[in-house]
């Protein structure tokens, strides 16, 4: 194996790339929604969960998933989280029935707990202290460059394939990047490994993290950010005028990528990153005032 495939940059390079998987288990959902909706038919308030179903798996088993990550090893649960997600995706493309899509989506979401879990995981562990910043801040960008991607390339893929190719490439994708990883990513020896913790001791772990504001800040704060950028990415394209749909849809992700790679990396090098995500609350809580007063103009 040459041994480019073995540096940290390539290894990291690839670790984003994972991620992007795990951010197109939305976008591929968002991007199509109208259309899916066409396709189910009259399924009402419910066709929302197509979107919604695979964060339910994440906001039940969050912590138990970093138990298990370290019972298993990050690196088996990252691949486990690949496959499973390109399974799935294969089984999407075949278009079934409304209430089997929704549980596919639903043990999706799985698939997307391992995978974001452990791949930043890695990525810290893989990277020289010096350029964590950096290479954090490239895994920050997974969400965005992922719906920018597909919602560039999602007309084109629908005239050609139809609703099942966005799926069907997706789950080519998940399979070529777990391949990729299966062969590159160094094996860990898990024989350290403490004992599987008693039901009892996962509950007083969930207690201990949901009862102390030190430990859940971090969470709460990716909680929010996440509710405003997927609800935006995914609500704010539908109230827009379908001539600059597309290009809204494209270039929201793109400039959060453009000022996370510029302004939040420059940032990190003279304050500490408990500041720089409160002046990114705090000019938020500015945007949020803007949109009230101007709505959800381009």
């Amino acid at each position: 194996m040459p041994p480019f495939l073995r540096s940290p940059l390539f290894l990291v390079l690839a670790l984003w790339a994972a991620g992007l998987g795990a951010a197109a288990q939305f976008a591929k959902i968002v991007v199509i929604f109208p259309e899916l909706q066409a396709h189910y038919g009259e399924t009402g308030a419910a066709s929302g969960y197509l979107v919604s179903l695979i964060s339910v798996i994440g906001l039940l088993l969050g912590l138990i998933a970093g138990i298990i990550a370290i019972q298993i090893g990050v690196r088996r649960l990252l691949l486990w989280g690949l496959w499973l997600g390109a399974a799935i995706s294969a089984w999407q493309a075949t278009l079934p029935g409304f209430e089997a899509m929704l549980a596919s989506r639903l043990l999706e979401g799985l698939s997307h707990l391992a995978i974001v879990v452990s791949a930043p995981t890695l990525i810290a562990e893989l990277s020289a202290r010096r350029h964590q910043g950096f290479a954090l801040t490239l895994w920050g960008s997974y969400f965005g460059v992922a719906f920018a991607v597909i919602a560039l390339a999602a007309p084109w893929v629908l005239a050609t394939f139809g609703l099942p190719g966005l799926p069907a490439i997706h789950a080519v994708y998940m399979a070529a990047v777990a391949t990729l990883l299966t062969l590159t990513l160094p094996s860990v020896d898990r024989r350290d490994a403490p004992p599987w913790p008693s039901p009892a001791d996962i509950a007083r772990r969930h207690l201990a993290a949901y009862s102390s504001a030190f430990i859940a800040a971090p969470a709460l704060g990716w909680l929010f950010y996440t509710l405003t950028f997927v609800s935006m990415l995914a609500i704010l394209p539908s109230m827009l005028d379908p001539g600059i749909r597309a290009f809204a849809t494209a270039a929201m992700p793109l400039a959060s990528i453009a000022s996370s790679m510029t302004i939040g990396t420059l940032l990190l090098r003279y304050l500490s990153a408990v500041t720089v995500i409160v002046s990114g609350f705090a000019v938020a809580i500015l945007l949020v005032l803007v949109f009230l007063l101007a709505g959800p103009a381009p």
